[in-house]
């Protein structure tokens, strides 16, 4: 039988919830969040569960629901057709992550873990069987009551089980629950059996006890029980046998449940819809126990109808209007009088924290306070406070509007202030005392007065102090630094030398707001956090800038770790991140924010009193914000150590497949969902992806939950997503889910290469075309100069050639003349011959003009008869040494190399002296190489350079004829003498 049967009302009717204070003193230490139909949630919550994935399972009359933190989304879980009702009365999370549905007309549906779109009716026992005690054992066996039976899961079936097999007595309105460790609780008329987690039957437990109610297993691992004697409830603790290592998941809402703290929560008073009460840690076993009294949590859970305490210690209670979650506190708010603000928080002489306030609103409240877990005013002062500072014997000096006051502990003096407070009587902005014990205070406005024996002096009687307003005075050592608005830091020394610190300094922090006092000095303002290497200020970054902004509050831990009071609240930094920001600039330093979701009432005073953070005795950090007052114990503060949970939802709106899921072609927008599960503070939760394939960068999600990549192109792409929770606990291993685009045909390799084919068809055609073109363009050229060629010829032949053999004639007639004589025959037939010569060398080159320069010529033939007949004219000799017998050249690059060999030859038997030319002709490389070489006097380099540039010896003529073919020309002084004139590089097509 469970709580909510009508004898478990009838009880907690007759306990009676005694009506105490409202939500913020029964429930203090918890933060409260709701959601209503407005924000998304369904209505008449009567079931909750929490499964191993993360999700919160949410049974109503109209089905069921899921919740994610943010989200809310209905999970169908009746197959198409089936008109059975879809209300939920009962869900139940198994350590497997199953979540078992129950059904408030009958029958039981499984979700599977890893595949929730598949439920599994279990079967095996009526629909309309009611179900009573449920419990999960540790080889995920569900058990369950029915009437006065018992039964166990075996697969997706129901199967009835003997009690005696089991060492139980025959049931009378049985109850059955397990434990955190595993262990089976079984419960009937005042009498109690355990199965040890891993035994195969049940024992007695020792002990007394009246009508039972119901067996409750609290998170701390211990078991209660409910209950009923003569209507008086009692909660006792069943024996501990073997809570050690907890293992069980199963999660299950009700009406009453116990959390790690001990505290219990009801859903079931009479008089308030949410109840709580605090259990003693210990009892013994089996005696009466001596309650605490109910509290009623106000009206802020109207309607309440279950409870549920999920593993991080979140409570959530489904009500008729919605759902609430009340969730642990970093931050302890400190209640205060309505219309009670900015707050000057000091430790005290006698080991306490006191607090004195400066509302500006003329309210009452305005005075000295002493802090507990409440504020308790210290009587004798009852005027605002809004500056302070301690002496090195622990007196408190205070100071306000008012007046100004020196506290010890127990009594209250009143001291004289300058006389620029007497005149207008503002509020004090700063005060401290120097190593000779001078106190100094500043205001608002105008230069800081220092106290010494002579009475108050503005500036302290050092003109060098700077005069515009100061935000905060600080004694370092033996030294007080001052913190002024317009962005510079005085160092005053104990013999009132002064040492000005601005932008020069590499000072940016604005209004200099606080100073911390230990090495490293750090100096927070309104444009951030710097920290001060004895000559130059450098910037301390934040991953997140608005963290360090508005700073009015530093306190350094013993490991160097940072908590900063600002803008955004109030931010917890690692020591190790802020010693990687400070020895590397260009280091961001994750945060942990605590805010108005934390406990912490806003962003940090930004006027005065300063600094808005204070250490006290115990190690508590006092926090003062712009909404109030609160405390943080580093120590026991509470910190999620879960990591989220990540899975995937959807690609473009499609479950996604185990292995890579395939998008059809011309798919250029593509979505993916996924899920994202830390339900303590999901609004905080650190979300990153980034898709493989298109950039290996990580993108920061915010609180979206889908992510949409526009213009891919086709190709395989993975995209991951990882997670942080609010305390930066990271799960790194990321949801996964490959997909692929497939390409559209014009998009594929194959037609890609096609084009290139047809490209480089395209291009060869182009080409061929080109070439024939050029080919014509040259014909028709060389049909030109061709028939010049001839034309040319023709006049050469009908004139020069025509004359030179009328004169030959002549020559030949003188010479039969009988009255010449000797000398005169033989210089007249020396004549004739050199005519016949030219005339037949006139000849060949009106032959070569009429010649087709595309007729091949051998090469050697040319050489030979140019070496000879020169040789033949001069008397030398001439060799031939030919190497390359077969090569022949086209007609005109013939012509052009035998003119380059005819001049150096001629010029070899003018000039050299010699009486020998060797002409060589062989290949080189990919053409062919003439050598025409001497045994003459030789050339110096000299020589050749003046030749090429005055012209002699047909130097630059030779060149021009060589670089008109592609040929190299060299003319040097040979090795053994004599000059060596080298044509390279011809080529047959030249």
């Amino acid at each position: 039988m469970r709580l909510g049967k009508t004898s478990i009302a009838i009880v907690v009717l007759a306990l009676g919830c005694l009506l105490g204070s409202a939500f913020g003193q029964a429930a203090t230490g918890y933060q409260r969040s709701m959601w209503s139909q407005k924000e998304g949630a369904p209505a008449g919550i009567q079931a909750m569960a929490r499964t191993s994935d993360g999700w919160l399972w949410l049974g109503t009359n109209a089905g069921l629901f899921q919740f994610d933190g943010l989200t809310f989304g209905r999970r169908e879980i009746l197959a198409p057709g089936d008109l059975r009702s879809r209300s939920v009365v009962r869900l139940a999370a198994m350590s497997s992550g199953d979540l078992w549905v129950f059904l408030s007309a009958g029958g039981v549906i499984v979700l599977p873990k890893n595949d929730r779109d598949h439920p599994v009716a279990m079967t095996g026992l009526p629909d309309q069987t009611t179900y009573g005690g449920l419990a999960e054992d540790t080889q995920g066996h569900v058990w369950a009551t029915a009437g006065n039976a018992i039964y166990r899961s075996s697969g997706t079936t129901w199967q009835a089980l003997a009690p005696d097999s089991l060492g139980l007595p025959v049931p009378d309105d049985p109850n059955l629950r397990n434990d955190q460790a595993g262990n089976l609780w079984y419960g009937d008329q005042g009498r109690f059996w355990v199965r040890k987690r891993d035994s195969p039957r049940f024992v007695p437990v020792p002990g007394s006890w009246g009508p039972i109610g119901e067996i409750i297993a609290a998170m701390d691992g211990r078991v209660w029980v409910l209950a009923l004697d003569l209507q008086v409830t009692r909660l006792q603790e069943l024996p501990d046998v073997g809570r050690a290592g907890a293992v069980s998941a199963f999660s299950e809402s009700d009406q009453m449940m116990i959390d790690k703290n001990g505290v219990v929560w009801s859903v079931a008073c009479d008089t308030g819809d949410l109840c709580i009460k605090q259990e003693p840690t210990s009892s013994t076993t089996g005696a009466a126990r001596v309650e605490s009294s109910w509290k009623v949590v106000g009206d802020v859970s109207k309607g309440a109808m279950c409870v549920l305490i999920d593993a991080d210690g979140n409570i959530w209670i489904g009500t008729k209007g919605g759902l609430m979650r009340l969730r642990t506190n970093a931050a302890t708010p400190v209640p205060f009088p309505d219309d009670t603000y900015y707050f000057a928080v000091f430790p005290g002489p006698d080991g306490a924290v006191y607090a004195g306030t400066d509302s500006r609103n003329g309210t009452p409240s305005d005075r000295l306070w002493r802090l507990g877990d409440t504020a308790t005013p210290v009587s004798g002062l009852d005027h605002p406070v809004s500056a302070w500072t301690r002496e090195d014997d622990g007196t408190l000096l205070l100071a306000g509007e008012h007046g100004a006051w020196s506290f010890d502990g127990s009594r209250l003096q009143t001291f004289d202030q300058p006389i620029a407070w007497s005149r207008d009587r503002p509020r004090p902005q700063a005060m401290a005392s120097d190593a000779q014990g001078r106190l100094w205070i500043a205001y608002p406005h105008g230069a800081p007065w220092r106290r010494s024996t002579a009475g108050w002096q503005e500036r302290g009687g050092i003109p060098d102090l700077p005069d515009t307003p100061i935000a905060s005075i600080t004694r370092v050592h033996d030294d007080l630094w001052f913190g002024y608005r317009d962005n510079k830091v005085a160092i005053v020394e104990a013999n009132d030398r002064v040492t000005v610190l601005d932008q020069h300094a590499g000072l940016a922090v604005g209004s200099v707001n606080v100073i911390l006092a230990t090495p490293p000095f750090l100096v927070g303002g309104e444009r951030g956090l710097q920290w001060f290497d004895g000559h130059a200020f450098h910037f301390i970054r934040a991953q997140h800038p608005e963290l360090l902004s508005g700073i009015t509050g530093v306190l350094r831990d013993e490991d160097g770790s940072l908590w900063i009071n600002g803008f955004a609240g109030l931010v917890h930094f690692a020591g190790a991140d802020v010693a990687r920001a400070m020895h590397d600039a260009t280091v961001a330093m994750p945060g942990r924010l605590y805010d108005n979701g934390d406990g912490v009432a806003g962003a940090a005073q930004q006027v005065r009193p300063l600094p808005t953070l204070t250490r006290g005795p115990d190690g508590r950090i006092w926090v003062a914000s712009s909404d109030g007052l609160a405390w943080i114990d580093p120590k026991t503060m509470p910190r999620n150590t879960r990591k989220p949970e990540l899975a995937i939802r959807d690609i473009n709106g499609n479950r996604p497949s185990h292995d890579e899921t395939i998008l059809p072609a011309g798919t250029t927008r593509v979505g993916v969902g996924f899920d994202v599960l830390s339900l303590t503070r999901p609004d905080r939760v650190d979300v990153r992806y980034r898709l493989v394939g298109n950039s290996n960068g990580w993108v920061s999600a915010g609180t979206r939950r889908d992510v949409m990549f526009d213009h891919l192109p086709p190709g395989h792409y993975r995209f991951e997503v990882i997670a942080a929770n609010e305390d930066g606990v990271w799960n790194l291993d990321a949801a996964t889910v490959s997909f692929a685009v497939q390409p559209m045909f014009y998009q594929t390799v194959w037609f890609k290469l096609l084009c290139v084919l047809v490209a480089l068809v395209l291009a060869w055609g182009i080409f061929r075309l080109r070439l024939r073109q050029e080919r014509t363009l040259i014909r028709q050229k060389m049909a030109v100069r061709h028939a010049e060629r001839e034309r040319i010829a023709r006049e050469l032949h009908d004139t020069l050639l025509q004359g030179i053999s009328g004169l030959l004639m002549r020559v030949q007639a003188w010479t039969r003349l009988g009255d010449l004589s000797a000398e005169v025959r033989g210089d007249m037939e020396r004549a004739g011959e050199q005519a016949r010569q030219m005339l037949t060398q006139g000849r060949d080159r009106i032959a070569h003009l009429r010649a087709d320069d595309d007729h091949p010529v051998r090469l050697a033939d040319g050489l030979q008869a140019i070496g000879e007949n020169l040789s033949a004219l001069h008397g030398k000799n001439f060799h031939l040494v030919d190497h390359a017998p077969e090569a022949t050249f086209r007609h005109d690059v013939a012509t052009e190399v035998c003119a380059i060999v005819h001049e150096a030859i001629a010029n070899a038997h003018a000039h050299s002296g010699g009486q020998a030319v060797t002409v060589t002709l062989e290949r080189r490389g990919d053409g062919l190489a003439i050598t025409i070489a001497d045994d003459g006097r030789g050339v110096t380099d000299a020589e050749v350079e003046e030749a090429a540039k005055s012209g002699h010896w047909g130097v630059v003529g030779m060149r021009e004829r060589a670089r008109r073919i592609g040929a190299r020309f060299s003319m040097t002084a040979g090795g053994q003498g004599g000059t060596t004139v080298t044509i390279e590089r011809i080529t047959p097509k030249a």
